[in-house]
């Protein structure tokens, strides 16, 4: 489960680019170690390993300079990307929470020496570590983002009052979720007890760039969506369902759907 009380950092947090280049103490590194190790993975089946690797093991192509990164490899199983992304989100916001930074970096590449550190497939870093700029956001305002009808089917949700406000409320905090270059790739279609998450269709040269990265960002989004439902008190689980996946938007491709309040089992 994950921590509810990091709900609040959803409408706070941003991705810190600048960075103290002082490294964080020994202590520090333990206490996020330690909630990396309690992390709740999206699908438990898949091995992945998540550790802590200095500046100088990373090559960053990107102006994002920090004293830490933490490196994400995995066996590359289905699901294994938004996986990914699920864990990171959470680790992002415990990051927030405690007052660093921290900044998905999809443009770096680990040294020969930081890869040897694990036999799974390398995936992504996150950077971290003291601020160098504002660490929060103060205003609604402040975030860049698609207005919810342009990222949510709200027609069928409209009909369900009853719903209405809760339902939006958990689909706001994903609109608020983190994506490479703030693309929001998600579209999210309610129904009664249920969320499905749809991701967008790319053509052949920006997915040689982003379709990666729209994966983890899926993973972020359905982070974003399982913390705001544990928040208001709904139970939540995800599945894989044959039937959403038949019902994709044009131009999405299904990603996967959030129970709300319902057991269910992936069909």
């Amino acid at each position: 489960m994950i921590p509810v009380e990091l709900y609040d950092y959803i409408s706070k947090r941003k991705s810190v680019r600048q960075y103290d280049d002082r490294p964080l103490d020994i202590r520090a590194i333990s206490e996020i170690l330690e909630f990396v190790g309690k992390a709740e993975p999206l699908h438990k089946e898949i091995k992945k390993e998540i550790q802590v690797v200095s500046k100088d093991e990373i090559n960053v192509f990107l102006p994002v300079r920090s004293p830490h990164y933490l490196m994400m490899t995995s066996e590359p199983r289905e699901g294994y990307l938004e996986n990914a992304g699920f864990l990171l989100q959470q680790i992002d916001l415990f990051l927030s929470s405690k007052g660093y930074g921290s900044c998905y970096v999809g443009m770096a590449l680990p040294s020969k020496e930081a890869r040897s550190m694990s036999e799974l497939e390398y995936v992504i870093v996150l950077a971290f570590g003291r601020p160098a700029e504002p660490l929060h956001r103060t205003e609604p305002s402040e975030f860049k983002r698609k207005p919810l009808p342009e990222i949510a089917d709200l027609s069928e949700l409209m009909e369900d009052i009853d719903s209405f406000d809760a339902v939006t409320d958990i689909m706001d905090s994903v609109r608020l979720a983190p994506s490479a270059t703030n693309g929001q790739p998600w579209y999210m279609v309610p129904d009664t007890g249920r969320l499905d998450f749809y991701c967008v269709k790319l053509g052949f040269i920006k997915s040689i760039g982003y379709r990666k990265m729209n994966r983890i960002d899926m993973g972020a989004a359905l982070c974003h969506c399982s913390l705001a439902a544990e928040h208001a008190g709904i139970p939540s689980e995800f599945i894989f369902d044959s039937e959403a996946q038949k019902r994709c938007p044009k131009d999405y491709y299904y990603t996967g759907t959030i129970l709300l309040n319902q057991a269910g089992t992936a069909r």
